[in-house]
């Protein structure tokens, strides 16, 4: 078995998501931000989705299992299981996990929740690579099942095996993959969106004629388009950026795309993208 207690680091979209999904497993969190602004921001998402499906006792309760720190320090050498969730930046997350490594003991398992940075060379700032791992949870972590586990080149089986165990517990679907830029689900959800987009720039149809055709022929949840917007298409061009130099063409950004990030329209998180939300 294992200790219930997780550090999550960054209090973003992301961390926020995680630290809310393990207090609602009843695990002990400590979520670590630099910014209070950031770190009362993230406690007012988690308040307004958790009222969608819970009455405020159970909301306070979820809540009070999460507790906050604006640094990182001794502290954290409390807490057996450590989930970075900082910006898609390959140098901010080596330094941080640098400085995590000197604070907790050989026995700390540390995972990145990067979406498509290799998980190897992330590692590569650490000692302890064998504990070291990926753990991409899919956004919004409170609604979506899935978590790849993905095996850095030195991690040992021991450390996966924990970490799926560790992933179920917490209601999630761990799917164990190997390390590759992207990994699987946002390889394959950058080409859908890259070539949704493209199709659009041809002329072919219109945005809600391919985002519906794609719905209702492929069964999917959503049209490219619309997972453009929910995914950020600040966050697709940056992963983008990176599989195209990996994999070549077919990750190419769409200049639509580039000309939505300059003009600030991210998708859902700014209120307009391909689409407007209120």
């Amino acid at each position: 078995m294992f200790e219930r207690k997780v550090c999550v680091v960054g209090a973003g979209t992301m961390g926020r998501g995680i630290a809310q999904v393990f207090a609602m497993a009843e695990w002990d969190v400590l979520l670590i931000d630099n910014s209070k602004e950031q770190l009362d921001r993230a406690f007012n998402y988690m308040r307004k989705y958790l009222a969608f499906e819970h009455n405020q006792e159970e909301i306070e309760a979820i809540i009070q299992r999460i507790k906050t720190n604006e640094a990182l320090d001794q502290q954290i050498s409390e807490y057996p299981f450590i989930v970075e969730a900082v910006p898609e930046n390959l140098e901010l997350k080596k330094r941080i996990f640098r400085e995590i490594e000197a604070l907790v003991s050989e026995d700390t398992i540390l995972a990145t929740n990067t979406s498509q940075i290799s998980v190897t060379s992330i590692a590569s700032a650490c000692k302890l690579t064998n504990r070291f791992l990926g753990m991409h949870f899919s956004n919004p972590p409170h609604r979506m099942e899935l978590v790849e586990i993905i095996r850095g080149l030195k991690t040992d089986e021991n450390t996966v095996e924990k970490v799926v165990e560790i992933t179920k517990d917490i209601g999630k679907a761990p799917y164990v993959v190997n390390d590759a830029q992207g990994f699987v689900v946002s390889r394959i959800a950058a080409v859908v969106i890259a070539e949704g987009v493209r199709i659009l720039e041809e002329g072919i149809c219109d945005k809600e004629t391919l985002d519906g055709i794609i719905k209702t022929g492929l069964n999917h949840p959503m049209g490219p388009l619309e997972l453009a917007d929910h995914v950020g298409m600040d966050v697709f061009l940056m992963s983008c950026t990176g599989m195209f130099e990996q994999y070549g063409d077919a990750f190419r950004v769409p200049g639509t795309v580039k000309r939505y990030v300059e003009a600030g329209l991210l998708g859902k998180k700014t209120g307009e993208g391909f689409y407007k939300y209120k």
